[in-house]
């Protein structure tokens, strides 16, 4: 019995201590790394964000002037992009100090070649990672990695005209359909779903009033609606429209 009491001690305080440990971990989460991506015709528009969610300054130290790696996958997780390569980094320490509820911003494009050619049609993962440490305060904790994905489509050519109104997740969004095939619409951010697949009334003209609960709203992310074709089942002619940026 004695064994027994002191094998159930032993293990809640195992269980107590991965709890206290797990939130401290969480607590002392104090920078969060993002990346967002709008799909243009010709070139990817790639944000990353780093931002200071504490109290206090941090200090972040680069080993180089690299300051952080950007990978593109397909579908298949093969790679087709990979930022730093080709690229010659100064090799000397750089440090960044962000403020309370400050951020940095930088932004990377990428014209969808690969090897000369360009890439196919589909959907792709992006996966950014912050090559930093922090240097103060000591031990604090960093969200050094962060995907989202994006849809590409080559022909966009039925689509025109199209423009965005509104904020805090109330949206008008109008525009020109030129093709007989029928068009939807949904809403995401990359990593979440807020409004499932929707068709569209079949007119040249449109006016799509999309309401998004502002609860739901992304804290750190970029709003985007990805208009579509369907053709035979199939989405084509995919048009990305940013409708707020968080």
């Amino acid at each position: 019995m004695l064994h027994l009491l002191l094998g159930l001690t032993i293990m809640m305080n195992h269980l107590l201590l991965g709890q206290v440990e797990m939130e401290a971990n969480q607590t002392n989460m104090i920078l969060q790394f993002s990346v967002h991506t709008v799909a243009n015709a010709d070139e990817l528009k790639i944000d990353l964000e780093i931002e200071n969610l504490s109290n206090d300054p941090v200090t972040l130290q680069f080993s180089s002037s690299q300051k952080y790696e950007i990978i593109i996958e397909d579908e298949n997780g093969n790679r087709v992009y990979t930022f730093s390569e080709g690229k010659a980094f100064l090799q000397v320490l750089q440090n960044l100090e962000l403020q309370p509820g400050e951020s940095k911003q930088w932004q990377e494009t990428w014209d969808y070649q690969q090897a000369g050619k360009r890439v196919q049609d589909g959907k792709y993962q992006v996966n950014a990672e912050l090559l930093a440490e922090v240097l103060k305060p000591h031990g604090a904790a960093i969200e050094k990695s962060a995907t989202t994905s994006f849809q590409l489509t080559s022909d966009r050519s039925s689509l025109s005209n199209m423009k965005v109104e509104g904020r805090d997740g109330s949206y008008k969004v109008t525009g020109v359909h030129s093709s007989p095939n029928p068009l939807y619409y949904v809403v995401e951010d990359g990593h979440h779903l807020f409004i499932k697949e929707t068709p569209i009334e079949k007119n040249q003209s449109f006016t799509v009033q999309i309401e998004v609960d502002k609860n739901n709203l992304p804290k750190n992310g970029t709003l985007i609606a990805y208009f579509y074709e369907k053709e035979n089942g199939k989405m084509i002619n995919t048009y990305p429209l940013l409708l707020e940026k968080f």
